[in-house]
């Protein structure tokens, strides 16, 4: 049995970072063997979560909470994440590690490995891709798209899990729905 230890937060819809209240502590189990590695979770308005994996899947969390406070989970069969022609991702293409709900439901996936943003209307139907930033290309190995959120308005935002360099700052890339650019930088301190 595979086990993962999560905390998830009870957060309302207009908090500020002093308000937020922990929901409870839980354990994570399945007995599917693909389960693990999760990189990225989402956490719905009804409290069930989806969660990716840098295997290439989709796992879905249905949680039992009592007056507000996390009980249990339970862990949904696995989807594999499709690739723009339907099919699952395999070998260098599986290793996801961002993900952010869009307003209407649609979900983006980050991907370090072959860096690239994917976009799927659901876990169950073909990813479209978003056009890459010429920096992209030269990111480093198993160190591409680490971080990935998405605004109101629409707006994406990644950041590599590397800058390349301990003197270079990390590249803050936005996505307005035509085009990347690179807004600001995030600066390092320290290895």
């Amino acid at each position: 049995m595979i086990r993962f230890l999560i905390t998830l937060i009870l957060i309302p819809v207009f908090a500020s970072a002093q308000s937020l209240t922990p929901a409870g502590k839980i354990t994570l189990k399945s007995d599917f063997e693909s389960f693990g590695g999760l990189s990225g979770i989402e956490v719905y308005p009804d409290g069930n979560f989806l969660a990716i994996t840098d295997k290439g899947n989709f796992f879905k969390g249905i949680v039992v909470r009592k007056d507000g406070i996390i009980q249990s989970a339970t862990i949904l069969p696995p989807q594999p994440i499709l690739d723009s022609k339907g099919n699952p991702l395999t070998g260098l293409n599986t290793n996801a590690e961002g993900m952010a709900i869009g307003t209407v439901g649609e979900i983006l996936i980050a991907f370090e490995g072959n860096h690239r943003i994917m976009l799927h209307d659901s876990t169950t139907v073909a990813a479209q891709f978003l056009p890459k930033h010429p920096d992209f290309r030269s990111l480093q190995p198993n160190s591409g798209l680490e971080a990935l959120a998405i605004n109101s308005e629409g707006i994406v935002v990644t950041i590599p899990e590397r800058s390349g360099m301990e003197t270079r700052p990390f590249p803050v890339y936005v996505f307005d729905g035509v085009e990347w650019m690179q807004s600001t930088s995030i600066p390092r301190k320290g290895a």
